[in-house]
């Protein structure tokens, strides 16, 4: 099996292994939630900052990833640098078929290869 290195990411094959780190924002609600804070989460690409999309296709596999992303808030003085762009130490490792590229956004497929882990 063959492997190439692009940025942050390592190609074996269609499979493609991405490091991220976890970003945090708020957004304020609308319609029923107008003016409302919420907190929310999303995976971008170390040291590019580019979105990482998992390409969910159920909210059970949402569920299950924000159960995951919640680990880390847990834990997050054992690993602080999963919430930063350009630390070394600590990652999610997503590791999957890549979906056709944007310029902006690396999307994975959805199906049996999507794995994701802290490292």
């Amino acid at each position: 099996m063959t492997e190439a290195r692009i940025n942050n990411q390592v190609q074996t094959g269609s499979l493609t292994t991405v490091k991220c780190y976890i970003e945090q924002y708020e957004s304020v609600g609308v319609g029923e939630l107008s003016g409302t804070r919420q907190s929310g989460a999303r995976l971008r690409e170390k040291h590019t900052g580019r979105i990482v999309d998992l390409g969910f296709v159920t909210p059970a596999d949402a569920e299950h990833f924000l159960a995951f992303v919640a680990l880390a808030h847990i834990q997050s003085a054992a690993m602080s640098e999963v919430f930063s762009k350009d630390g070394e130490r600590d990652c999610v490792i997503i590791f999957g078929e890549q979906a056709p590229p944007k310029t902006d956004e690396i999307r994975f497929v959805f199906n049996e290869h999507l794995r994701y882990l802290f490292a």
